[in-house]
């Protein structure tokens, strides 16, 4: 076998075992890459990235969560009718994406102005479409919310509940891309 057909061989069994092991960043191990949130963006401990068959045993630290234990298999991207479970959703936030939250208590204006923000969402140049999804989440506790790797936007306390569109834009494009498996599916 050619040395470059074997240096290829062992690159394919070292990330495949990466991958079942959890790959990427462990938990407390600092992402690459800069994610210049804007003003009220929260950064949150890394609770792992680990691929489990049952994350929905597993109680997230943080709500809404921005790492941790998850299924083998993403969600699709794009806006979900149905809820996506937050072990899926963990894990398109491995491979660099955004999610777009929507709680129960979510009001018209604040699950308005989320889905503009979503649909202004300008496609990632790595991937050729947004590289984000968006899903009602019954266990958040803010009306809305946006996730990426280990960092989250909430409305603060001025904002009755809902994100404006212009820094939901500016969060998302900043913050997507920045994680351990930063593909495009």
């Amino acid at each position: 076998m050619s040395a470059a057909v074997n240096a290829g061989a062992s690159r394919r069994v070292a990330f495949a075992a990466a991958l079942v092991v959890g790959g990427g960043a462990c938990k407390g191990e600092p992402l690459e890459g800069s994610c210049d949130a804007p003003d009220g963006a929260v950064f949150q401990d890394n609770e792992s990235w680990k691929h489990e068959n049952d994350p929905g045993a597993h109680v997230y630290e943080a709500n809404p969560p921005s790492s941790g234990p998850h299924y083998p298999v993403w969600a699709s991207w794009g806006v979900h009718d149905d809820v996506v479970e937050r072990g899926q959703w963990v894990h398109n936030l491995e491979h660099g994406g955004v999610v777009f939250l929507v709680g129960d208590d979510a009001s018209a204006t604040a699950k308005d102005e989320l889905r503009a923000a979503f649909d202004a969402l300008p496609d990632d140049p790595e991937c050729g479409h947004p590289r984000a999804l968006l899903t009602r989440d019954p266990l958040l506790d803010d009306p809305v919310a946006v996730v990426a790797a280990d960092v989250v936007l909430v409305p603060g306390a001025l904002d009755g509940g809902v994100l404006a569109r212009d820094r939901t834009l500016a969060f998302a494009t900043a913050c997507r891309n920045r994680a351990p498996e930063n593909v495009c599916p």
